[in-house]
């Protein structure tokens, strides 16, 4: 066996050392050429436009992807804008269900048995001594109060409208424009985008495959973004509006606090700043809407990066087409938490 081994291993240097003929060098030359002349050739005419076809065809979807997405937003934005903007006692008779005889009657009626109960509970708290209780100075306060009271609880329906109507007139003050919700369209995106490619001349074969990849990840990564966000802002709106229908019902019952004065006043105090920044948050998302278009219109807030790259110049334009959809969502999310921050309602 050792043998057998060293035998090889003195024939394999004397097998490299053989020279083949000129003639097999050239025509294994030729055979290279031709090949590689076959193999560009078929690149040429079949791969290459194959490859053009395909990134024409993804770079076209990427482009209709976001236009959904785009679209999807306008109608989201503009259901936000609906809600925060009509009046709330005439959507979907939801308003009636929650002012009829059947919910609220109920709990006017409890709140009349309630402002005398907290009305004499009141009086027993402060009468400490009843002969400096019964004077007529604080027997009048007291009736006052307790005649207020009697007002806010018969009355509290008219209150609610009118915080209601209120933060209406604010909300409807801010309008929003088609200038205002998107400053560059997709298509001028996109439309530059493929100048770039015919400018550096990568509009054909594996570059133009490789960018219609990217508009088509782009695309669709973008168009859930806006989705997520459109549907962020949409279902915020709609639970803002089912806050302010649920504390309608509580009006007369927590109004009827006011009657025993002091810590049972609390209960109406409270009532009162959980309504008014619910309504108040219409304004807020309106102004939010408006403001997050706005403040992504300069172009010093886009986000840029130094690169030739044109994939990486898609991303990164795909990528400030979403950001004010995204930022409009984050403000819409905390508008509760703004106003409860800026009017001290806890």
């Amino acid at each position: 066996m050792n043998e057998t081994m060293w035998q090889l291993l003195t024939i394999q240097p004397m097998l490299l050392a053989i020279k083949l003929p000129g003639w097999m060098t050239s025509i294994g030359s030729w055979v290279g050429d031709k090949l590689g002349q076959a193999a560009n050739a078929m690149y040429e005419t079949v791969l290459s436009p194959m490859l053009t076809w395909l990134g024409g065809i993804m770079f076209a979807q990427g482009r209709a992807l976001l236009n959904c997405g785009f679209s999807i937003w306008k109608s989201c934005t503009q259901v936000a804008l609906n809600f925060v903007q009509k009046n709330s006692e005439g959507q979907f008779g939801a308003w009636s269900i929650v002012s009829g005889s059947a919910v609220y009657g109920v709990f006017l009626a409890i709140a009349g048995s309630l402002t005398i109960f907290y009305f004499v509970a009141g009086w027993l708290k402060d009468s400490i001594d009843i002969r400096s209780t019964f004077t007529l100075e604080s027997m009048f306060k007291m009736f006052i109060r307790f005649a207020i009271t009697i007002s806010l609880v018969t009355n509290s329906l008219s209150l609610v409208r009118g915080i209601n109507n209120a933060s209406l007139a604010l909300a409807r003050t801010i309008q929003i424009t088609e200038s205002d919700e998107k400053k560059q369209t997709v298509d001028q995106v996109f439309d530059s985008m493929e100048e770039s490619l015919k400018d550096t001349g990568e509009s054909e074969g594996s570059s133009w495959f490789s960018a219609g990849l990217i508009a088509l990840i782009g695309g669709l990564v973008g168009m859930f973004t806006i989705l997520v966000s459109g549907v962020e802002v949409a279902v915020a709106v709609i639970k803002r509006l089912f806050k302010v229908y649920m504390c309608i019902p509580f009006a007369p019952v927590a109004l009827a606090g006011f009657a025993g004065g002091r810590e049972f006043s609390q209960t109406g105090i409270a009532w009162l700043k959980t309504f008014t920044a619910y309504c108040l948050e219409a304004f807020v998302i309106a102004l939010a809407i408006k403001l997050s278009f706005g403040l992504f219109a300069s172009a010093a807030l886009n986000f840029t990066i130094d690169s030739a790259d044109i994939t990486v110049q898609m991303m990164l334009a795909i990528f400030n087409l979403c950001m004010p959809m995204v930022a409009t969502a984050a403000c819409v999310k905390g508008a509760d938490g703004v106003v409860r921050s800026c009017l001290g309602l806890g």
